[in-house]
């Protein structure tokens, strides 16, 4: 299965946020939408992803209120990882694996077309495991309708 095929399922929706944002309108957009990460952009411009952890990193070493004043720019991870909409999930795994991350953007020609999680991952594969093995106990059983 490919990256792009998880497009236009469920969470497909690419939140995105302008880079002076404040960190406490980021957090209020991740918790409104129930999302772990958002792309930071203009336009088609890219410049990181701000994440629950990068929050709570930032968090971590506040011993004040200073933390929701901060710009969005201040926090963000810059050092963006990428995977292509044509990538193998398996590939994409590895990648969330390798760098130690749980939200990629996906590009296609270039540009970022969407942004999907571990959680988008293991949805679907889980979805195709369990379907692969009521089709398998219905063919053992006698019951399988080609």
């Amino acid at each position: 299965m490919k990256a792009k095929e998880l497009i236009g399922v469920e969470n497909s929706v690419m939140h995105t946020i302008d880079r002076d944002t404040t960190i406490h309108a980021a957090i209020t957009k991740l918790t409104d939408f129930k999302i772990g990460a958002l792309l930071v952009a203009e336009g088609e411009t890219v410049f990181g992803i701000i994440s629950e952890r990068d929050i709570l990193t930032v968090c971590s070493h506040c011993k004040n209120d200073y933390i929701c004043s901060m710009k969005v720019s201040e926090v963000m991870t810059t050092n963006i990882v990428y995977a292509d909409m044509e990538d193998d999930l398996v590939e994409v795994m590895k990648t969330f694996r390798k760098n130690h991350i749980r939200h990629i953007p996906l590009k296609s020609d270039g540009k970022v077309k969407a942004m999907i999680s571990m959680r988008d991952i293991n949805r679907t594969l889980i979805d195709a495991i369990s379907t692969e093995n009521e089709r398998l106990v219905e063919y053992i059983t006698g019951k399988y309708m080609a």
